[in-house]
C-alpha cells in the first residue's frame, strides 16, 4: 500500500479503546477521520506553525529554568490529555548535545503523569551537566503507541565561577622560592582540587610542575628551581574535572651563589671550596667538585663528594684520576637532587715519563703548546712565555732593542744592566708560566742527562710521520719523542723536520745567549749535543718536573 503524507498541526486526537477509527481534529476546526487500516500508510510530520496554543496541543516544549553549572529543570505542556484517552499515557523530555533530540539520540527523562498540573504543566530537573555547555531538548508525549513531540528547544549551563587572588613571590634564593594565593568556588560541586603550578613557560598549566594546596587560602614552598632563571606561576583549580586558572605572575631566582670554586693544588689535586647557600628552603644537601676535560663540566662527568665542612663553610676534596691535558673543574651543591654550580676553572696536566734518570728529572711527553709527541707545539724566545710572529733584538722584551741593552739576566756590562741572575725565574720559565708551578724548563745539567748513553739510547726516526729524536731509557725501556722542530728567526721557520732546538732555563757563557739542547742528522748520522744560541730565536720547551 502506498505511505501518505500529511503536514498539519495536530490539535487533539481521541482513539477510544477497542474503536475502528481514529478522528483528528484540525486547526481551522477541521477534523478528519481515519480507520485502523489508513492508520498504517500514515505518517504525522511536526512542523512549526505560529498558532499552536499550549492549552490544546498534545506536547508544547517549555523553558528551561533555573540553570546553573551543572543542572537545570525543563518545562512541558500536555493540556489536551483527557480522563477518556488511553490508560498508557507518558509524559517527559529528551535532550542531547548534538543533533536533535529523539529516542535514538539523546537521554530520554520521563515524568509521572500524576505530576502533570491541571493546566498541563509539568516539569524535570535533569543533572550531572557539563558547564558552559548547550543542550537541546524537547518535551514528549505517548498515547496509545504514537509519539508528540515538542519544539526543539536549547538552554546553556552556566560556566564555573572561580575567584583566584595570586600573591607575590618570597623567599627567592637560588634554588627555592615561596608564592600565595587563593582560591574560591562560587557554585556547588562534586570535586575539587586546587594549588599553584609553575615553570618557565610564560602561561603554566598543570602540565608543568604542580603543588595542591590543602586549604583554599596558601602559601606554597616551591624547590628545586635553578639559579638566575625566570620562573611563571599561578593558582588553579580543578572543579568537577574543568580546570581554572587564577593571573599569572613571575619571578626570578637569584644567580647561582651557593658555592666557591676554589684553587686546585696541582701537586696534590686537592681543591678547597667555600659554602655560600645561605637561606632556603630543602631537604637533602650533598656537595663535592666535578671535573673532566670538557669545558663545562657536571655532575655527569667525574666527580668527587666531600661529607665534612668546617668552621667557616670551606670543603676539601682530591681528584681522582683527572688525565692529562686541560682539565676542568668546578664545585657543586646538589640540593634536592637539583645540581648548583660554582665558577670553572682549569689547570693543565700534562703527562711525563720516568726514564730511570739519576736525578729523578721526569720528562713531559710533549712540547708546551702541543697536545701530542708528535706536534711541534709553540715557539719561544728565551725568558718570554707567550708566542710572537718576529723573533729578534727589537721585539725581546728583556732589552731595549739590541743584544748590549739587556735588562734582565745580565753578568756583564757589555751587554746591559748587571743582576748576575743566570737560571730563569718561576715568571719568565715557559714551562712554570704555561703548565703551572710543578713543571720548568730543564738545567744544561738534565738535557746532559737526557743524552747521556749511559742511562738513554738516541736515535733519528720517524714517529707518525714526524722526524725527530728518539730517547729510549736503558734501565727501564720506555722513551720519549723530541720533534725536530728547528726554530724561528725573525719571521721564518728554520729546519724544520731535520733539526731539533729547544731551551733550557740557564743562560750562556756570555749574556746575549742562553744553553739548549740541539740534535738532527749529519751527514747521514744522528747527533745530539748542548750548546748556546741567541736568545732572542724562538725555540721549542719540553718541560721537566722533579720525581716526588
Amino acid at each position: 500500500m502506498r505511505k501518505q503524507f500529511f503536514s498539519f498541526a495536530l490539535l487533539l486526537f481521541s482513539l477510544t479503546a477497542g474503536a475502528q477509527k481514529m478522528v483528528v481534529h484540525m486547526t481551522g476546526k477541521q477534523t478528519v477521520e481515519f480507520d485502523a487500516m489508513q492508520l498504517d500508510s500514515i505518517t504525522f510530520v511536526e512542523v512549526e506553525n505560529p498558532d499552536i496554543n499550549p492549552d490544546t496541543d498534545p506536547s508544547v516544549t517549555g523553558d528551561a529554568i533555573d540553570v546553573t553549572n551543572k543542572s537545570a529543570t525543563l518545562v512541558g505542556y500536555a493540556t489536551s490529555i483527557r480522563d477518556n484517552l488511553s490508560t498508557d499515557l507518558r509524559v517527559g523530555f529528551i535532550y542531547c548535545q548534538e543533533g536533535t533530540p529523539s529516542r535514538s539520540n539523546g537521554t530520554q527523562v520521563d515524568v509521572s503523569v500524576n505530576s502533570v498540573a491541571a493546566d498541563g504543566r509539568y516539569t524535570k530537573t535533569i543533572g550531572n551537566l557539563q558547564s558552559e555547555a548547550t543542550y537541546y531538548y524537547r518535551s514528549f508525549v505517548y498515547q496509545s503507541g504514537l509519539w508528540f513531540y515538542g519544539k526543539v528547544k536549547s538552554f546553556t549551563t552556566q560556566g564555573i565561577s572561580v575567584n583566584f587572588t595570586t600573591g607575590e613571590a618570597t623567599a627567592i634564593t637560588c634554588f627555592s622560592a615561596k608564592v600565595s594565593g587563593s582560591v574560591n568556588v562560587q557554585w556547588n560541586y562534586s570535586t575539587l582540587t586546587y594549588g599553584i603550578c609553575y615553570g618557565t613557560s610564560v602561561e603554566p598549566t598543570t602540565s608543568d610542575q604542580t603543588i595542591k594546596a590543602s586549604t583554599n587560602t596558601f602559601t606554597l614552598q616551591l624547590r628545586k628551581l635553578l639559579g638566575g632563571t625566570s620562573y611563571y606561576y599561578r593558582p588553579y583549580a580543578i572543579v568537577d574535572g574543568q580546570t581554572r586558572y587564577g593571573s599569572v605572575h613571575t619571578f626570578r631566582t637569584l644567580d647561582d651563589n651557593v658555592v666557591e670554586t676554589g684553587t686546585i693544588d696541582e701537586e696534590t689535586l686537592t681543591v678547597t671550596s667555600h659554602l655560600t647557600i645561605g637561606g632556603g628552603a630543602y631537604s637533602t644537601l650533598s656537595l663535592g667538585v666535578c671535573y673532566g676535560k670538557t669545558e663545562l663540566p657536571t655532575i655527569n662527568d667525574k666527580t668527587v663528594t666531600s661529607n665534612e665542612v668546617d668552621d667557616e663553610n670551606n670543603y676539601t676534596v682530591q681528584l681522582a684520576n683527572p688525565g692529562f691535558g686541560t682539565i676542568s673543574y668546578r664545585a657543586y651543591v646538589l640540593i634536592d637532587n637539583v645540581p648548583h654550580y660554582g665558577a670553572v676553572k682549569s689547570f693543565e696536566r700534562h703527562e711525563y715519563v720516568d726514564l730511570g734518570l739519576p736525578s729523578g728529572t721526569l720528562w713531559a711527553t710533549c712540547n708546551v703548546g702541543a697536545n701530542s709527541p708528535e706536534e711541534y707545539g709553540d715557539y719561544f724566545a728565551w725568558g718570554e712565555t707567550t708566542t710572537k710572529s718576529n723573533y729578534n733584538w727589537y721585539s725581546y722584551k728583556l732589552c731595549n732593542g739590541s743584544s748590549t741593552t739587556m735588562t734582565k739576566y745580565c753578568t756583564s756590562s757589555n751587554y746591559g744592566r748587571v743582576d748576575n741572575k743566570t737560571e730563569l725565574d718561576p715568571e719568565d720559565d715557559a714551562a712554570t708560566v704555561n703548565w703551572g708551578s710543578a713543571w720548568q724548563m730543564p738545567s744544561p745539567d738534565q738535557l746532559e742527562e737526557l743524552y747521556n748513553s749511559n742511562y738513554t739510547t738516541t736515535t733519528w726516526t720517524t714517529q707518525n710521520g714526524v722526524n725527530g729524536c728518539k730517547i729510549t731509557s736503558k734501565s727501564k725501556g720506555n722513551s720519549i719523542f723530541l720533534p725536530a722542530t728547528g726554530y724561528r728567526n725573525d719571521t721564518s721557520p728554520r729546519y724544520a723536520g731535520s733539526f731539533g732546538a729547544y731551551w733550557s732555563r740557564s743562560l750562556g757563557d756570555y749574556s746575549s745567549v742562553a744553553y739548549g739542547l740541539y740534535f738532527g742528522l749529519l751527514n747521514g748520522s744522528d747527533y745530539v749535543d748542548c750548546s748556546y744560541d741567541s736568545r732572542v730565536f724562538g725555540r721549542s720547551v719540553r718541560p721537566v718536573r722533579v720525581q716526588e
